[in-house]
């Protein structure tokens, strides 16, 4: 059987197609086109960006062809879902998706093509590439945030905190303020530390922004860091959903710490790779309403 009629069954098979965006790197390229560069796309994918995207533009789609590798990845993609759906309880579609953006991610940096387990930071989930995790994450600073109050007894209400952040290549650049920039980084499970270093009053008054542990996120060298300093991003918890631009766990770090002692693999490679430049992540809480305004 030739490499023609192995393609032609494995297209028999439905396997979608993908496409690469490569941009010209130059001092002339314009963020709107770096911010995409080497970045992978269904061809049928709505949100993938029109060409040319301004005038002048000398960006191109390369195809990525069918073969063998992609049958192993529409099974890893197939098996992922699976789990995101039974283990997590996630609907069809939203399985689905995450774990096409798995297999997007290893065909967007072959570092992660040897890689049989890796961490995913999309902007609104840390998962791993075998769908056994799956935790709520955030990156940076929010720039918009709403509180709906519903009453639903006599003595009780529910909050409903809905927190948007900004994920575009341009805000990934400021300081203090945007999402940790799109990329590969490495972590050491082992390499954790704790707010804590018995100093009760840091971990007290530490405890909402960055929880109970952290570990230390250190960027591939082909990872364009934007003029962000190297060594300033971790993964943390803490109760409030923002951070400096670290991936924030949202209270969630003591189950990544379950999680990382749960598993064999010494480093970690941790891509990340926003769904969408914009956001929504959504926290609620019962509170009872004697706690706002207590009787007299």
């Amino acid at each position: 059987m030739d490499l023609e009629q192995i393609k032609q069954i494995l297209e028999r098979i439905s396997l979608p197609h993908y496409t690469k965006f490569i941009a010209e790197r130059n001092g002339k390229t314009c963020d709107s086109c770096r911010c995409y560069h080497e970045k992978v796309f269904r061809k049928d994918d709505p949100r993938r960006p029109t060409l040319p995207i301004h005038p002048n533009c000398r960006c191109k789609y390369q195809d990525i062809p069918i073969t063998l590798r992609s049958a192993e990845l529409q099974k890893e993609k197939q098996h992922a879902a699976a789990v995101f759906t039974s283990r997590h309880r996630l609907s069809e579609n939203l399985a689905e998706e995450l774990a096409e953006q798995i297999i997007i991610a290893r065909m967007e940096n072959r570092k992660l093509e040897s890689e049989d387990l890796f961490l995913l930071f999309n902007g609104r989930y840390l998962l791993s590439s075998d769908g056994e995790l799956l935790l709520d994450a955030v990156a940076g600073q929010p720039v918009d945030k709403k509180i709906n109050i519903e009453r639903i007894s006599s003595n009780l209400q529910r909050e409903v905190d809905t927190i948007t952040f900004d994920y575009s290549y341009k805000r990934q650049g400021i300081e203090n303020v945007g999402g940790l920039p799109h990329g590969l980084y490495t972590m050491d499970r082992k390499e954790s530390g704790s707010i804590v270093n018995f100093n009760i009053k840091k971990h007290i008054t530490g405890m909402p922004s960055w929880g109970n542990f952290h570990w230390r996120l250190h960027p591939d060298d082909a990872t364009d860091m934007r003029g962000r300093k190297k060594d300033s991003f971790t993964v943390h918890g803490g109760t409030e959903p923002a951070s400096g631009g670290c991936i924030d766990l949202t209270g969630q770090d003591m189950d990544f710490k379950k999680y990382l002692c749960s598993i064999t693999k010494a480093t970690l490679c941790v891509y990340v790779r926003y769904c969408s430049e914009k956001v929504i992540f959504t926290k609620q809480q019962l509170v009872p309403i004697d706690a706002i305004f207590p009787a007299y």
